[in-house]
């Protein structure tokens, strides 16, 4: 009887943690888009269109259609993608539970999801319009089910390469990078002569989504132009290749800033477990047996995002690879336990909940990129900002906006509708075409150029400090141009 009250309560783990997953997430949700990204995604519900970025290209397809359904049950663009962000946020959770608990044991898996639950930036990334946590989620999936793979399970095979393709239709790149994932699986878990027919698979999967796609965009020559037209102006040429050294700097910086917004206390934890395992000469314990597994998962995902590109105001990058360091730092836990407290469940049970406690308090307290202040700040700031710039005539006042990614021209032309919006972007010859929309619509012009009737301009600049505001300027047109492009 004992052992059946026990195996039931077991079975109400995951389910625990899952509601805990949503309940937690569902009061700190943003009132307002969170940046252009989420701006670009809110306009695409309205009309899909690559070329104008709604969404920005490589297109995020799925994730898209989604949002289109969402929105059916929930009209607001941002509470519709939202409650998407939520619902991956909280899958991530409970896939990690089951990761663990396929991989380790139950306790490792409790530690796991525990940690899971309240880390800072997944966190962050279930209260906003973004599609991070999408890839968070489909980590962990392709994790549980990679790991079963490489154990000989042929069923996870064919699973695990329909999981990528459709993750593939929420972000590409989250395909690229698990997909090293899956074939070191395959191959570990002997089941290297059903590879090229599971790539089959996982082809046919990707062309269920590519293909509507185009022909949205309105043929693979405009999806082709659409894709080189951002890897030209936005994320090409800005690798360490390219840049040098001061470039992996920053992308260095950026990476680890955003892996301890994800792991929080949780770092402590596995520095700790770390040191006292060696110690102890114990320190190939931690993945003992697994390193291949942890390498395929982290590696390609961190090596793109260190020397190729990363965007140092997105921490939702990091959320490729936290699943895999949130596990390690379960066992970190786990280990601690046996090396420090002699095998005192109490005690590890303690420091579980004391970093599950301690990353609510961060998430909570702590101004940083991916915290609820900021958040709260941000829509506060946002929504002053749009009731300031309304109070202006849209019949003679151009709202000319430079190309920031909080505050800027996608987010104002998304709560404006009734103004003129330009994204102003000053360079030479050969210089990006101009994108501007009025009514919710994007259009693109060769040149730069005000229509007569708009005799106005009005703009957004930050003050400096420490921490820059945003602030509303406007005035005469040729006055405020020569201000705008003066600005830097």
């Amino acid at each position: 009887m004992a052992d059946a009250n026990r195996a039931r309560t077991r079975a109400l783990f995951p389910l625990a943690l899952l509601l805990a997953a949503v309940l937690l997430r569902i009061p700190f949700t943003s009132s307002m888009l969170f940046h252009h990204d989420s701006a670009n995604f809110a306009l695409a519900l309205e009309r899909y269109d690559l070329g104008a970025h709604q969404p920005h290209p490589p297109g995020y397809f799925l994730y898209v259609m989604l949002g289109r359904g969402a929105q059916l049950l929930e009209q607001d663009a941002n509470a519709a993608l939202v409650s998407i962000s939520i619902a991956f946020s909280a899958l991530t959770v409970l896939f990690l539970y089951f990761l663990g608990r396929e991989m380790y044991d139950e306790k490792t898996a409790l530690a796991a999801g525990c940690f899971a639950l309240t880390s800072p930036n997944l966190w962050f990334h279930a209260e906003v319009a973004l599609s991070y946590a999408a890839d968070a989620c489909f980590s962990a999936a392709a994790g549980y089910l990679a790991w079963k793979l490489s154990r000989g399970s042929t069923r996870a095979l064919w699973i695990l390469a329909l999981l990528l393709a459709v993750a593939g239709g929420f972000r590409q790149s989250t395909l690229v990078f698990l997909f090293p994932l899956w074939l070191a699986a395959a191959w570990q878990g002997g089941k290297r002569g059903a590879i090229l027919p599971a790539l089959a698979l996982m082809l046919t999967g990707c062309a269920a989504w590519f293909v509507p796609m185009v022909l949205m965009t309105g043929g693979i020559s405009a999806y082709a132009a659409a894709f080189q037209e951002l890897w030209q102006w936005s994320s090409g040429h800005q690798s360490v290749f390219e840049k040098g050294w001061p470039r992996l700097l920053l992308y260095g910086q950026a990476l680890a800033r955003f892996t301890l917004y994800g792991l929080g206390a949780c770092l402590a934890v596995a520095v700790t477990a770390v040191y006292a395992a060696w110690r102890e000469r114990r320190a190939g314990s931690l993945c003992s047996g697994k390193r291949w597994f942890y390498t395929a998962w982290i590696l390609p995902g961190a090596l793109f995002y260190l020397l190729v590109f990363i965007h140092p105001a997105n921490p939702g990058y990091a959320l490729l690879f936290l699943p895999p360091l949130l596990l390690l730092s379960a066992r970190g836990a786990l280990l601690l336990g046996d090396l420090v407290l002699k095998g005192n469940g109490k005690g590890v049970a303690m420091l579980v909940l004391a970093a599950t406690f301690a990353n609510g308090a961060i998430f909570l307290g702590c101004d940083t990129q991916a915290s609820w202040p900021s958040l709260r700040r941000h829509d506060r700031e946002l929504a002053a900002l749009v009731q300031e710039l309304d109070r202006l005539d849209p019949g003679r006042t151009a709202l000319v906006i430079k190309p920031y990614l909080f505050h800027g021209f996608r987010l104002l032309m998304y709560y404006l509708p009734r103004h003129t919006v330009y994204l102003y972007e000053p360079g030479g010859a050969g210089q990006r075409q101009t994108f501007w929309g009025t009514g919710r619509r994007t259009f693109l012009s060769r040149e730069f150029a005000l229509p007569p009737r708009l005799t106005e301009v009005a703009t957004v600049l930050f003050d400096d400090g420490d921490r820059p505001v945003a602030r509303v300027k406007s005035g005469p047109a040729a006055a405020m141009m020569k201000e705008i492009e003066a600005n830097r």
